[in-house]
């Protein structure tokens, strides 16, 4: 085709131009971003780094105060006693010092040997890992205001440290030598005394200097940071500046198809369908004919109302005269309605509803209406409800719930004089099986000892797990006679099972307390606490056993009676 014959010879080049431009437009507003946030990253690197060497030089002079306390405490000691090994201790805690000193002094030349230092630093206790770091700050700014400082007075050391060195070499000669008689230990102890008094101020100097200096750093940095943090956040904030003028440029000409693009993209994943003022069907989506059981062409036109049925789900009360309200486009609010049953040719269905107006030029055009199914909320829901009742790990009902049928029986009870039996049950072996085999043989035995329990229980009888290895039992309409003859086969139940886990064998018993809910009043406290006292009654007398505690004025006073063991 020739260039005339094309009436727009332009348009996919410009096209391509305008896909460019925005794309390049995009990369220059956020490539400062990105170049500040790298700044900042490197900042925070090095800051980091920094940071770690300083807190390197702080141990290393921590190592150094305290290597040259001891070889004052240790020559002390060796000077009163003569014995070798604190004289071995002195030449150890002095070393400490002494191979800083050394290193310091080898960096102090003109071609200092990195490789001496490095062995020199190690022998005075720096990690390996801070060496090369250490070396690198104290060559390139032992000359910096608050370095210089902390090296001068680290400098300041090094006399009282060798005359500490000479003054050790000379006890040491002495002793070896024969015999020094006590007066020339008080003199020896008093020239110890007096290197140490010289050398104290001067380490304390030294690490106040060195503290000084690395909260200096600290403080710089910091400053450092901020700063570079206030300009990320200045170039973020011109940012949003800029987009929120665009939008104010573009609002007012695109506001009568906004509304209208909105609700088409709000409808996304639901079931939405679009009504007339008269209530008819103009549009559904694939979620909607889904939901509705019937196809979008088959519906279109058709009244709504005459397609589905709406219903309380809680009440089952119809609520279809919604629709009627929903076609009325006056009466539209664009609200939640929830707690809805939708009935319709699919089936029921548990929905929300909102309805929204559409209006062109304040001109009602119809409505939208969105239904989302709550399917899977209810069953999200229905399964909290069940898991804040029952025990997550054996399926039984949980304290919460075992308290709540208790009341209710004893409400029950107090009308109707009824007898029930309440027992709480302890495993006599379970902390042996979890604390051998682990956390996962002790829930396979809880979840064994539940079935167990379920089996030889009437559907009726509720049994839960109160926590731990601790589970409760309620028998209604239930005397103690009978009471105790179901809990003598459940603890027979249980001491003829075995336990199997990988290879070992256990023979698991039941320790049951027994009460019983009698006509006369009473509270849950009370019978949680008898049912509890009278399991603990059964522990304390040997375990493997059923204790009664009464509750009705035949068994008053007979709290704790055996029962079987």
């Amino acid at each position: 085709m020739k260039a005339k014959d094309n009436p727009h010879p332009t348009d996919q080049s410009g096209l391509r131009r305008s896909r460019f431009d925005r794309e390049n437009d995009l990369y220059k507003r956020v490539l400062p971003c990105i170049l500040v946030v790298i700044i900042q990253f490197i900042i925070a690197v090095a800051s980091l780094h920094t940071l770690s060497i300083v807190r390197a030089y702080v141990g290393g002079e921590s190592l150094w105060s305290k290597g040259q306390k001891n070889a004052i405490y240790f020559l002390s000691l060796y000077t009163d006693t003569g014995d070798a090994a604190y004289y071995n201790k002195y030449l150890d805690s002095l070393s400490v010092p002494l191979s800083d000193l050394k290193a310091r002094l080898a960096l102090e030349g003109r071609n200092p040997d990195f490789a001496a230092v490095e062995k020199d630093l190690l022998k005075g206790g720096i990690h390996p890992d801070d060496v090369d770091g250490i070396i690198w700050l104290f060559v390139n700014f032992r000359d910096a205001a608050y370095f210089n400082d902390a090296v001068a007075r680290w400098r300041a050391t090094d006399a009282g440290l060798l005359e500490l060195s000479a003054l050790g070499n000379s006890i040491h000669a002495q002793l070896t030598q024969g015999v020094v008689s006590p007066d020339r230990v008080m003199a020896l102890k008093k020239q110890i005394y007096e290197v140490n008094e010289r050398l104290t101020p001067l380490a304390v100097a030294f690490s106040a200097s060195l503290g000084a200096g690395s909260r200096a750093i600290k403080n710089i940095l910091t400053f450092v940071n901020l700063v570079a943090a206030a300009i990320l956040m200045a170039l973020i904030t011109w940012h949003i500046r800029n987009l929120l003028l665009q939008r104010y440029r573009f609002e007012n000409a695109l506001r009568s198809e906004k509304e209208r693009a909105q609700i088409t993209l709000a409808s996304i994943g639901e079931a939405v369908i679009r009504i007339d003022t008269g209530g008819r069907v103009e549009y559904m989506n694939r979620m909607a004919e889904r939901l509705l059981g019937v196809s979008a062409s088959e519906a279109e036109g058709a009244r709504l109302k005459s397609l589905v049925s709406l219903f309380d789900r809680t009440s089952r009360e119809e609520r279809s005269a919604m629709l009627d309200t929903v076609a009325n486009t006056d009466g539209i609010d664009g609200s939640l309605r929830s707690g809805l049953l939708l009935r319709s040719p699919a089936g029921d269905t548990p929905v929300s509803l909102v309805a929204t107006r559409i209006a062109i030029d304040d001109e009602a055009q119809g409505a939208v209406l969105i239904l989302h199914d709550m399917s899977a909320e209810q069953e999200y829901i229905d399964r909290l409800a069940w898991q804040a009742s029952h025990d997550a790990l054996t399926g039984l009902a949980n304290r919460r719930a075992f308290e709540h049928r208790l009341q209710t029986t004893l409400e029950a009870s107090a009308q109707t004089n009824g007898l029930h039996a309440l027992m709480f049950l302890d495993l006599d072996q379970f902390k042996i099986v979890n604390d051998t085999c682990g956390h996962a043989a002790g829930d396979h035995l809880l979840r064994h000892i539940s079935d167990l329990l379920q089996r030889d229980l009437q559907p009726d009888d509720l049994v839960a797990r109160l926590g731990g290895d601790e589970f409760g039992i309620l028998i209604q309409n239930c005397d103690v006679e009978h009471a105790s003859l179901v809990a003598e086969g459940l603890r027979q139940s249980v001491r003829a099972s075995t336990f199997l886990w990988e290879g070992r064998t256990f023979n698991i018993s039941l320790s049951i307390g027994l009460a019983c809910l009698a006509p006369h009043e009473t509270t849950i406290e009370d019978m949680l606490r008898a049912a509890d006292t009278a399991c603990y009654a059964a522990k304390e007398r040997g375990r493997d056993r059923i204790e009664v505690h009464g509750y009705s004025d035949f068994y008053r006073g007979r709290s704790g009676k055996r029962i079987w063991n």
